[in-house]
């Protein structure tokens, strides 16, 4: 009966969510971001991506019709990562990435220019 409880109280599963995030310039890289029912982001680099030794690419939440992208974490160039991400906003949002000084933004903003953006799409 405890089981049973648990199992029709439990929250069902968040639909599936993925984001292909893009240079708006063709033959560059990318990255493949699948994000997880507990909010983990899968993110799997694709392409030819390079950035200066002193730069990392950090990735940001943006809500529509809000003005300030949430910081997710630092990007990668060359493999798959996952990021716990703790403030994925609740509403229709994309993901961008901007090139920052090297370990991220130290402003909470982007403080270089965004290169990659991304719709995130639902389904299921």
């Amino acid at each position: 009966a405890s089981l049973a409880g648990v199992l029709l109280t439990r929250a069902p599963p968040r639909p599936a969510q993925l984001a292909m995030v893009l240079p708006d310039r063709p033959g560059e890289g990318g990255w493949l971001v699948e994000i997880g029912d507990r909010g983990e982001l899968h993110v799997r680099a694709s392409g030819a991506l390079s950035r200066a030794a002193d730069r990392d690419y950090e990735l940001w939440a943006l809500a529509q019709g809000a003005t300030k992208p949430v910081p997710l974490g630092l990007m990668p160039v060359t493999a798959s990562t996952v990021i716990k991400a703790d403030r994925l906003p609740t509403k229709k949002y994309q993901l961008l990435v901007s090139l920052e000084p090297k370990g991220g933004s130290p402003t909470g903003l982007p403080t270089g220019p965004v290169m990659y953006a991304g719709e995130v799409v639902t389904w299921r």
